[in-house]
């Protein structure tokens, strides 16, 4: 039977977001013994994933494919699911109370993931071509309002995974749930969507001559990147996203901030959960 579009229960072992830990395959004890720390010693909460999709059928709780293309590398991802290389791959997750609250929040937060995503690769790479403060400002708050056309996609597959933490400090133990959604597009639908997404920053009036040539100088190499980002170029986005972010004013910040949805909220944590795994 073939995978595509076929809504699949399937996960994998990680720690709060859940991708860098090692693989269990059976249900794990919560159970942490005491342990006397030397002082000063910085308290981690415990975290471990206790039951993911088909886990009774014998599933590993981590694919191989989940941490590259969460990444932004469909490689490994298309091969174990036979999905075309012509076509571009992107994913969305979301934590939730339940399954179901996880499941509806990851398929309608993904276009705020993307934008999101989109953001980070627009600031990062931008920035350096900026010599206005005044425009750096005034291209992060642009960039906070404009939304990204998701439309013309198809889902490939999901899974979820029930995570419970203990509180390093006071021992408490909650559980909450991950939820991936996969979705696939052609390669001329992402052209699309990367030509609206900056041509609606450019066009926007704040935008000096500067700052417009430099987004649209980014175009052609985020349709080509699409989803086969390497491990490096998505550490280095993250830490040029980080450094225009500490160069912006308080005002600013705090302006953008106020302006936000908790969608974008939501969607910008997931992105923050994502890039502290990336070492």
């Amino acid at each position: 039977m073939k995978r595509c579009n076929k809504i699949v229960r399937f996960a994998g072992l990680a720690v709060g977001f859940g991708l860098l830990l090692s693989t269990v395959t059976g249900c794990v004890s919560t159970k942490v013994e005491a342990t006397e720390e030397p002082a000063g010693t910085l308290k981690v909460d415990e975290q471990v994933v206790v039951d993911w999709t088909d886990r009774s059928l014998g599933e590993i709780s981590s694919p191989s494919w989940l941490l590259p293309l969460r990444r932004g590398n469909s490689g490994l991802f298309k091969q174990e699911w036979g999905i075309d290389e012509n076509r571009v791959v992107k994913s969305s997750l979301a934590y939730g109370r339940t399954r179901a609250e996880a499941q509806t929040l990851s398929q309608t937060n993904f276009v705020f993931i993307q934008a999101q995503e989109l953001a980070t690769k627009v600031l990062a790479r931008s920035g350096e071509a900026l010599n206005s403060q005044g425009q750096k400002e005034a291209l992060h708050e642009v960039v906070s309002r404009v939304r990204a056309d998701m439309s013309g996609l198809r889902t490939e597959h999901t899974f979820w995974q029930e995570v419970r933490r203990k509180n390093a400090e006071t021992g408490k133990i909650t559980s909450e749930f991950v939820y991936y959604t996969i979705y696939s597009m052609d390669k001329e639908t992402w052209a699309n969507i990367c030509r609206k997404y900056l041509s609606d920053i450019i066009q926007d009036p704040s935008m000096n001559e500067e700052a417009r040539k430099a987004v649209g100088s980014l175009y052609s190499e985020l349709v080509a990147e699409a989803d086969n980002q390497s491990e490096a170029s998505v550490r280095n986005d993250q830490q040029k996203y980080q450094e225009y972010l500490a160069s912006l004013s308080p005002e600013s910040k705090s302006k953008v901030e106020a302006a936000k949805s908790p969608e974008q909220k939501a969607a910008e944590q997931a992105t923050i959960d994502v890039s502290a795994y990336l070492m």
